[in-house]
């Protein structure tokens, strides 16, 4: 019995010790909230106790900030909202760095001390610019128009081309033109006739026996008496022939042999303040007539 009594009241007093000591460390856990934190030491808190302190905050005085909103007229409202609107933009349009506008409302881009030096440079370099725009138009203005002149006969289209590509000045534009003539149609190396026709046949023995054995007595026509030596396409072939014949001591001459046909004119456009040069360029048979340009 004494043994029943001892166990009862053993277990009573372990439920009295548990019981108090739950109290108190509930007691030490409020004391503690309640405590201001010390100085140099950041307070602790936890995710859930943020939470539920921001959900049971209360705004301040959010209901009377919203009857005094819908409390005002329509127009007073409306510049309240226009108002915060404009200074809203302001803030934005003042931290944008196109906080610059114009006349018509537009941002504009801010010069850089670059952007002044470039603007500096163009003013420097315009009157420069507007200048010489200025004396071109004045040299265009003084400039004389072309002039355009005809230039032969030539002997063949060899002839005509090579004048047009050698001749010595600037020839702006040109073009062939053909009138009725005599046209070349090669050059004749000869032995001048003699007296009669006898002393021409001598002449030719003793060409022969110089060692000429290629020759030819012309008896009829124009050239009557003469003793050909060769005929030749070009001039320049043909008086190679001359001076070979005149180291072998004969001395022979050189002339163009003609026949009706069309004769090859140059129609020249130059600037007309090389015309000294174009007729110091011409040669002997070429001839000069001033025409009207094309």
């Amino acid at each position: 019995m004494m043994k029943a009594i001892f166990f009862s009241m053993l277990l009573a007093n372990a439920v009295f010790f548990m019981w108090e000591y739950k109290s108190g460390f509930s007691a030490i856990n409020t004391e503690l909230d309640g405590q201001i934190p010390l100085p140099g030491y950041e307070q602790i808190a936890l995710l859930g106790e943020l939470q539920q302190a921001a959900s049971d905050k209360p705004l301040p005085n959010a209901e009377n900030k919203h009857n005094e909103t819908t409390a005002l007229p329509t127009d007073e409202a409306s510049n309240v909202t226009d108002t915060h609107n404009i200074d809203k933009n302001k803030v934005v349009a003042n931290n944008s760095p196109l906080h610059a506008v114009d006349a018509q409302g537009q941002p504009q881009i801010p010069q850089t001390p670059q952007d002044d030096l470039n603007s500096q440079t163009q003013l420097a370099t315009e009157p420069s610019t507007n200048q010489a725009t200025l004396n071109t138009n004045d040299k265009q203005e003084n400039a004389k128009p072309p002039a355009c002149y005809e230039v032969g006969p030539f002997a063949n289209n060899g002839e005509y081309q090579a004048w047009v590509k050698g001749v010595a000045i600037k020839v702006l534009d040109s073009r062939p033109i053909y009138k009725n003539g005599d046209v070349i149609t090669g050059y004749l190396v000869f032995f001048p006739a003699g007296s009669s026709i006898e002393q021409s046949q001598e002449h030719a023995q003793a060409l022969r026996d110089k060692g000429i054995k290629d020759l030819w007595l012309i008896r009829n026509g124009e050239d009557k008496g003469l003793i050909s030596l060769g005929m030749f396409k070009t001039e320049v072939r043909a008086k190679s022939m001359k001076d070979q014949l005149l180291s072998q001591g004969i001395t022979a001459e050189v002339k163009p042999k003609y026949k009706p046909g069309k004769q090859p004119y140059a129609q020249i456009k130059i600037n007309a303040e090389t015309i000294n040069e174009l007729k110091t360029a011409l040669g002997p048979a070429l001839q000069i007539l001033p025409i009207s340009c094309w």
